[in-house]
């Protein structure tokens, strides 16, 4: 499935913070919304050495498990918003949303 450019604008933002966590992406039709409202928190490493990232085109960055699964999820979804996306070595490793109690 081809990327789309809101897909390709939060996939950005995953690379750029490596390690933290994204908060108040909205989703619309299955797809991320990077807005005003969309929040970074990044961690520092304080020691040690900063590994060597391989730089990936974004075709083959979307290609990585961990993304496909997030944009499968985001897709599902359909509309409503996530609260955080945590983020591990450039890459999406959890994702939190909060919805209404189906009762």
């Amino acid at each position: 499935m081809p990327i789309t450019n809101t897909e390709r604008e939060l996939m950005r933002l995953i690379r750029e913070t490596q390690f933290g966590s994204i908060h108040s992406v909205r989703v619309s039709g299955g797809l991320p919304v990077i807005d005003a409202n969309t929040q970074v928190s990044i961690e520092y490493k304080l020691s040690g050495l900063d590994n060597n990232r391989e730089v990936l085109s974004d075709q083959d960055y979307a290609r990585k498990p961990q993304v496909r699964t997030l944009f499968e999820r985001l897709r599902a979804m359909g509309s409503g918003s996530v609260e955080c996306i945590e983020v591990r070595d450039g890459l999406p490793f959890k994702m939190t949303i909060k919805r209404r109690a189906l009762i």
